[in-house]
């Protein structure tokens, strides 16, 4: 009984997530934006260095990676950090 009550009071890790996007790599293709399933993904009004809109965080991210996986150039990698 003692092991069980040792288990259920073990904190939770808990972590934050952000896709961190490589403004330089970033075409403007927008799929990140589309198939982040919590619209945590939009694009920036300005341009980057190859003329195209960039990514960019704008609400909670939950770490689900289809931004990273999904994402042509290479341009976000998701990073996390405990909270």
């Amino acid at each position: 009984m003692a092991q069980m009550r040792q288990k259920l009071e073990t904190p939770v890790k808990r972590l934050a997530f952000q896709p961190i996007v490589e403004r330089d790599f970033c075409k403007g293709c927008i799929l990140c934006v589309d198939l982040c399933p919590v619209a945590a993904l939009d694009m920036t009004d300005d341009y980057n260095s190859l003329g195209y809109h960039v990514a960019y965080l704008r609400g909670v991210c939950t770490g689900c990676l289809i931004c990273e996986k999904i994402c042509p150039e290479l341009a976000i990698k998701v990073t996390e950090k405990p909270i």
